[in-house]
């Protein structure tokens, strides 16, 4: 019963502090080109969470309001 129970803890700490999967680095060769590119992306591309912007009332079928858009990001 004790061991059930010791192995059990083992087991929900491993869930919780062990990360799932291997890294792109992991996974491929030093002399990858792909190793250079996912090298790169982990130092430089490590931006956070997506933001979104919800628009109200706007009609995509619209070409004013899509013009409004455009406008607006450039």
């Amino acid at each position: 019963m004790g061991i059930s129970i010791l192995l059990l803890g083992f087991a929900v700490l491993g869930l919780i502090y062990i990360p799932v999967g291997l890294s792109e680095q992991v996974s491929m060769t030093v002399d990858s080109d792909l190793y250079d590119y996912f090298t790169y992306e982990k130092k430089f591309i490590e931006v956070g969470p997506p933001a979104y912007i919800v628009l109200n009332n706007f009609d995509y079928n619209n070409e004013n309001h899509t013009k409004y858009i455009s406008r607006v990001n450039n």
